[in-house]
């Protein structure tokens, strides 16, 4: 039993060590996209760029076209509200 809490011991820091490693592999690669991302914004973030009206409105919707008008609840003939028996 003594040897198996040293193999569980073991195996619980080496998935530490991997969730460190990765962790440090992933602020990296972060640190490396931000600055590729700050280097193109000095490079294009002054441009000014023209679209034609044309185009522009390919890329605009309204807002309304998202929508539907839920469908009228049908009535029961044998009631005077769908769902709502009749009294008698």
């Amino acid at each position: 039993e003594a040897e198996a809490t040293e193999t569980d011991a073991e195996a619980e820091k080496a998935a530490e060590e991997a969730r460190k490693k990765a962790a440090a592999e992933r602020k990296e690669k972060q640190a490396e996209l931000a600055r590729t991302a700050e280097e193109l914004t000095e490079k294009v973030g002054k441009w000014t760029y023209i679209v034609p009206k044309w185009r522009y409105g390919n890329f605009t919707t309204d807002v309304e076209d998202f929508f539907e008008a839920p469908p009228e609840p049908e009535a029961d003939a044998e009631t005077p509200e769908a769902g709502v028996p009749a009294e008698e």
